[in-house]
């Protein structure tokens, strides 16, 4: 008995179920590897004409009895002998391989022989295991590595993929993803035997910030891409829809009419812990006057993105009022308990939804990183406290400095004036030599003009004494006897 042989399960995340879940009844479907059959017979029940391709032979002739057509054997069953290739001449609207190309040696060679047989809106549904599950990661940190009967490592695997290296080779070859889960197993819920303790407490907080390390399986869906350009495989990890596992669980906790939170009036959900988006249900709530949302039960690193409630079909963004974090940059808030809380800022109403779009970064943080995160918080409280005080000084400052650009100001009025002085003086000092110059040359005059009148005071007194002396004279010859003689006979 081939050791794939087992039930198919419909009701749990898997790759069958999910693959089964995207083929439409009555359609045409070649399926690669489908050992006893267990989804052929599901699918020829939903009227669909399946096509097979079996290299066991045991377990191909079980899974035949359900199909339309069928290659079964080592000769017509091995898929890359192309006997199968050969022998169609049909269209198919779904072609399957249901982890089967990591059992292929050239699987990409397979994938583009199989765009000859696909219908023009047909596509081909692929599930395949993810060698980077930390699982894996964790063994190699501890030099193991294990070949097992089934599952990841399974002992018959030619072929490895990783998310990014399954989409390199999809577009290498024109395929182009229109639906992408990733199916949810955590460390120590798969076959291998290891666990998160294994390794140090800072890789496992490296491990659980990994998007995609719990990723136990993916399952795509592609069509064929007729203009091929290649893409950007980080940028098209967001459209990845996680299926399986949920380990977290987020409580809100509600207050109606004002009352206490209480473990009555609650609501819990489920996530994984790289889900970007949870809506929850409060419309069994009424007159909601409080809300407290519990991120989980256990430290961690939080980015809320955006919070709105759905009230009467109209979105209602909402801020967050309070924390208990112990640190928050931007939107981003630390807690080191193992009761982190966020409360809301609600306005008494009724309430149909809350939906948070948020982050995990990171959670069950050691205890290492709390000692860091409170040396931090209070760095940052005696660095809140340096602010405030440089703050005051920085007042103070600027105070002063008004107070200097005033005094300033007034120094320029005053040069402004001293400058006008300057000028006048200027002014006044040219006046100065200008009379100065006027009084010396007036001092010259005087000083001529003293000495014309020294000169001719001393003609005057010349002149005076010569007058003296000719009145004396002429006294003389008046009282001279012949004067009077004289004047007896002249007539005047």
């Amino acid at each position: 008995m081939s050791k794939y042989d087992f039930e198919l399960d419909l009701n749990s995340a898997n790759s069958l179920s999910l693959i089964a879940q995207e083929i439409r009844p009555c359609t045409s479907v070649l399926e690669f590897g489908p050992a006893s059959g267990r989804l052929t017979k599901y699918l020829s029940e939903k009227k669909c004409k399946v096509s097979i391709v079996e290299i066991d032979e045991e377990a191909g002739n079980k899974s035949i009895q359900y199909a339309y057509k069928g290659f079964i054997g080592k000769e017509q069953g091995d898929i890359e002998n192309y006997y199968w290739a050969d022998n169609l001449d049909e269209l198919f609207d779904y072609i399957i391989f249901a982890d089967v190309l990591e059992h292929l040696k050239y699987p990409d060679e397979v994938l583009e022989r199989c765009k000859e047989y696909l219908a023009p809106e047909g596509s081909i549904l692929i599930s395949i295991p993810n060698i980077a599950h930390n699982s894996i990661i964790i063994d190699l940190i501890n030099d193991e590595f294990h070949y097992n009967e089934l599952g990841l490592l399974d002992n018959t695997h030619l072929r490895f993929y990783t998310y990014k290296s399954f989409r390199r080779l999809l577009d290498k070859i024109g395929l182009v993803p229109i639906g992408q889960k990733a199916i949810c197993l955590d460390v120590g819920e798969n076959e291998i035997n290891n666990q998160y303790t294994d390794v140090t407490k800072s890789i496992q907080s490296l491990l659980a910030q990994r998007n995609r390390g719990i990723a136990y399986q993916y399952v795509f869906k592609v069509i064929v891409q007729r203009e091929h350009k290649f893409m950007n495989y980080d940028k098209l990890s967001d459209e990845l829809q996680l299926v399986g596992k949920k380990n977290l669980e987020m409580t809100i906790y509600i207050s109606e009419d004002n009352s206490s939170y209480n473990e009555i009036k609650k609501t819990s959900t489920l996530y994984a812990s790289n889900e970007k988006s949870i809506s929850i249900n409060l419309s069994a709530f009424n007159n909601i006057t409080g809300i407290r949302l519990d991120p989980m039960e256990k430290s961690c690193i939080i980015r809320v993105k955006h919070i709105h409630f759905l009230q009467n079909d109209m979105m209602v963004p909402i801020g967050i009022c309070e924390t208990n974090a112990s640190y928050k940059k931007d939107n981003v808030y630390f807690f080191d308990t193992q009761d982190p809380q966020l409360y809301l800022d609600v306005v008494s109403a009724h309430i149909d939804n809350v939906c948070i779009e948020f982050e995990v970064l990171d959670f069950d943080l050691d205890d290492l990183y709390l000692s860091l995160l409170k040396e931090k918080d209070n760095m940052d409280k005696k660095t809140g406290k340096c602010l405030h005080e440089l703050e005051i000084q920085r007042s103070n400052l600027l105070e002063t400095k008004r107070n200097v650009d005033n005094l300033n100001l007034v120094l320029s009025h005053n040069n402004s004036i001293i400058s006008d002085y300057r000028m006048q003086i200027e002014d006044y000092k040219k006046i100065k030599e200008r009379l100065t110059y006027d009084n010396d040359k007036l001092t010259e005059f005087i000083v001529d003009k003293d000495n014309i009148i020294r000169l001719q005071q001393q003609d005057i007194e010349l002149l005076k004494s010569k007058i003296v002396d000719l009145e004396k004279q002429l006294t003389k010859i008046l009282n001279h006897k012949l004067w009077r003689f004289i004047t007896r006979f002249v007539k005047y």
